[in-house]
């Protein structure tokens, strides 16, 4: 199971919470726990500027058997 959450930079912003914490915050996996998946988490920043990803990072599963 792959979940996404994508974001755009804005200028000047002053966030400091990153896509990724929001999906942890949020608890999108939460309802897929149970269903024996393994479920990376994964988050992604553009820069509308250049208009390609700047930042991405995952949250690879802790438990992978199977």
């Amino acid at each position: 199971m792959w979940l996404f959450d994508f974001k755009v930079q804005e200028f000047g912003s002053t966030s400091t919470i990153s896509p990724l914490e929001k999906i942890q915050e949020n608890g999108y996996s939460e309802k897929y726990q149970n269903e024996g998946l393994a479920i990376y988490e994964i988050e992604g920043e553009f820069d509308p500027k250049s208009r390609n990803i700047v930042k991405w990072e995952v949250q690879e599963p802790e438990n992978l058997n199977g």
